[in-house]
């Protein structure tokens, strides 16, 4: 498909479901499609409303796609500890696809990578751990200045 030639109704045509389920990982050919619809808006052509409508149809199904993830578990551990999944979430960065970080199995996921695996959670941390790094913090706030002073004062004793 040529993104940069083709007219609204050829791409429209070929843009479906069905041709996106095809490919071997769908929701990354989703989202590459959705950015390929995205610049064409960007161009704002005379039918640039037409594109935003069907990137959003894209998007829709992007989400719908992660649905049934809410409610198996497995899938969703399967979709989790999946290698393609990096791939899916480097590319959805990099193309800044907003709404498929809103979606509830997304959000789930970024907050299980950033606050580890198997429930591990920064809560869980002990009472002492908190008084450390809030010590260290106050530690920290004081001895960087007197670090700088003490470095600025020999620095200029050359």
């Amino acid at each position: 498909m040529d993104w940069e030639r083709d007219d609204f109704e050829k791409i429209k045509a070929r843009v479906t479901a069905k041709t996106l389920v095809i490919d071997e990982n769908p929701l990354l050919l989703a989202i590459k499609v959705t950015e390929k619809l995205h610049e064409r808006v960007a161009k704002k052509e005379p039918n640039s409303d037409d594109f935003i409508e069907l990137a959003n149809q894209v998007e829709e199904f992007t989400l719908r796609f992660l649905d049934p993830l809410k409610h198996v578990k497995a899938f969703r551990e399967n979709f989790s500890s999946n290698p393609e999944t990096d791939l899916l979430l480097e590319t959805a960065i990099k193309l800044k696809q907003k709404k498929f970080f809103d979606h509830p199995i997304m959000i789930d996921l970024m907050n299980e990578r950033w606050y580890g695996y198997d429930g591990e959670d920064v809560k869980d941390y002990s009472p002492v751990w908190w008084w450390l790094l809030n010590v260290w913090c106050l530690f920290d706030v004081v001895l960087f200045p007197l670090s700088f002073l003490l470095a600025f004062v020999l620095g200029n004793q050359n």
